[in-house]
């Protein structure tokens, strides 16, 4: 397999490591500063697929990057969604992912000093062997999400806790989707939820993910879906959590109807943290039980 690097802005990681591992994935620490000597470089000699210009401009707010080991660039792409998935369920913060790399910013940073003999002398001993040009060392950058507009929440410094836990939870989501290809969709969606920086059109679309997640609802829609999703939950004070739910989707149908014009983070944050504990219950109990299902446990002590 082959060991794939996702550039990610804004995110720091943990003090005092510099490379963390677990199985397939990990994240690097960013040590090195890459000089536009080195991205013009990769640009004349290697193959990238965006400009060199813009990618210093990503790079300027880049403290880590996310490491996959795959296959093919395709399967890394879907194996890094399903992990960023599994990170904001976990409590992370959403993030942007905006370059794929086949080389770590580590390895290729300096490159343009190490392709000169004369010059090479002048970098740091650690950067001076490495990847150069004109070998087999193609390093390859592709685009992903070409933004820096997100909505972010509180944890923004990975930890190695919350990194295990999503990766401990990773066979279970990827069976999930096998079972039920729909979760699929809704991993899909709500990953692109915090680039829809209209806190009303992001708590719309939310709430349209959700709602797919119960098909059979058609009628007393608010009081049903907040029954449902109660019971999914299994929260231990049931009515609190009803009542809690029930307001959200009314909040929704305000803004759905035209009653609410504007709305807060903290309106979207309740939505979107509804969302993340829906997601977390499926993937705990390896299942999306249906309506029937779930109005049967209502019966069951």
């Amino acid at each position: 397999m082959k060991e794939y690097f996702f550039t990610v802005l804004m995110i720091k990681p943990p003090d005092g490591i510099d490379e963390y591992r677990n199985g397939d994935y990990g994240f690097i620490r960013r040590k090195w500063e890459v000089s536009i000597f080195d991205l013009a470089t990769l640009q004349n000699n290697h193959a990238l697929g965006v400009s060199y210009e813009l990618i210093s401009i990503f790079l300027n707010t880049c403290n880590m990057e996310f490491s996959v080991k795959a296959n093919s660039k395709d399967e890394a792409v879907y194996v890094f969604k399903l992990l960023r998935a599994l990170l904001y369920i976990n409590g992370f913060t959403p993030f942007i992912t905006p370059l794929l790399s086949t080389y770590s910013i580590n390895q290729y940073a300096g490159i343009n000093f190490r392709d000169s003999d004369s010059l090479r002398e002048k970098l740091p001993l650690e950067l001076r062997e490495g990847i150069k040009s004109g070998g087999n060392d193609i390093v390859q950058i592709s685009p992903m999400e070409l933004s820096f507009q997100i909505i972010h929440t509180e944890n923004n410094s990975i930890t190695k806790e919350i990194f295990d836990k999503s990766i401990a939870q990773m066979t279970a989501l990827k069976r999930l989707i096998e079972n039920t290809p729909h979760i699929g969709n809704v991993i899909d969606s709500f990953i692109n939820i915090p680039f829809i920086h209209n806190y009303n059109q992001s708590i719309l679309f939310i709430w349209t993910i959700i709602e797919s997640l119960f098909p059979k609802v058609n009628s007393e829609v608010s009081f049903r879906l907040s029954i449902y999703i109660t019971q999914l939950l299994y929260d231990e004070n049931k009515l609190e959590r009803f009542q809690k739910i029930k307001k959200l989707y009314d909040l929704r149908s305000k803004i759905a109807h035209g009653s609410k014009t504007t709305s807060n983070f903290v309106e979207w944050l309740d939505c979107w943290t509804l969302l993340l504990e829906i997601c977390e219950s499926f993937i705990r109990r390896g299942e999306l039980p249906n309506e029937d299902k779930l109005f049967s446990e209502l019966f069951v002590k």
